[in-house]
């Protein structure tokens, strides 16, 4: 009964965060042209992919899905496993747009 309600409580706390807002911001530079932004990120996407090792398949536990706490644990894990992936991209992605003289601005 415990890992049950562990189990509805973690999931209310994914609903929740899901339903959070975010902060939307915009990139910009002092001599702004979308045409030209949207090449410089296409290229800082493609050079933070290429730089990215590939990710690893997540292999979960031998027990998995033996019971309903195992079986998210194993998700949250694969899940915390590709965000990590895509995180590292989007941050170098960032890095080289600020290196271009990209900043962000929340308008």
């Amino acid at each position: 009964m415990k890992t049950l309600s562990l189990s509805i409580a973690f999931a209310l706390a994914l609903f929740i965060t899901g339903c959070a807002p975010t902060q939307s911001y915009y990139w910009t530079s002092s001599d702004f042209e979308s045409a030209r932004f949207e090449r410089d990120q296409a290229e800082c996407k493609y050079l933070a992919t290429a730089n990215t090792p590939p990710l690893e398949p997540y292999v979960s536990s031998p027990n998995a899905g033996r019971s309903l706490s195992s079986g998210l644990g194993n998700a949250t894990s694969a899940y915390t496993h590709t965000a990590a992936y895509y995180d590292r991209i989007n941050s170098l992605t960032d890095s080289c747009l600020r290196a271009k003289g990209y900043y962000t601005t929340s308008r």
